[in-house]
């Protein structure tokens, strides 16, 4: 099962559930960038409402470190872990 979404926060949020990042794909228009994790979109849907709803508990600092890695992948194309 494959989720795709483009919005930052929300997968900063799965990753700091542990959901796991498949792979980084352009979007059709070449400008953004799509986002794929391994999970249902029931299991996404269900992670997202509750950040959303501001009932996700996650470590902020995790959270934090999330959106810097997924700015590192969108911009160079590698994670931070990696270089």
């Amino acid at each position: 099962m494959e989720y795709r979404i483009n919005d930052l926060g929300h997968a900063a949020a799965l990753l700091a559930t542990g959901v796991k990042l498949a792979k980084l794909e352009p979007s059709e228009s070449g400008r953004y960038k799509i986002f794929v994790f391994q999970c249902s979109e029931d299991d996404a849907a269900a992670t997202i409402g509750k950040y959303q709803r501001h009932e996700l508990m996650i470590d902020a600092y995790n959270f934090f470190m999330q959106i810097k890695e997924l700015k590192s992948l969108v911009m160079e194309g590698t994670p931070r872990r990696q270089r």
